[in-house]
């Protein structure tokens, strides 16, 4: 198989913490993020989704899931890691 013939899916879960990774954060302190982002009582609706393809959902999910993550990483930031410089470019 000609591997430019394969087509690359993200998963909710990877587009979240790419862009958490975007934002200033370390790749494990995304992770770290979305695993307790995926508890908040807000994003209870995506609970079973996170595993799948993003083409499959339409672009107002992903910025409304996103804003809810943002929101969760500030916080997740201000008690672990409170001089952490991401804080700055989730607050903006």
């Amino acid at each position: 198989m000609n591997p430019c013939n394969l087509k690359h899916t993200m998963t909710i879960r990877n587009h979240i913490e790419a862009t958490l990774v975007d934002h200033g954060l370390w790749e494990d302190e995304a992770k770290a993020v979305t695993s307790e982002a995926e508890q908040v009582e807000s994003l209870k609706p995506m609970q079973g989704r996170w595993d799948e393809d993003t083409t499959g959902y339409p672009p107002q999910l992903l910025a409304v899931t996103w804003m809810s993550v943002k929101g969760h990483a500030i916080g997740w930031l201000k008690a672990n890691k409170p001089k952490h410089f991401a804080l700055a470019m989730l607050q903006h």
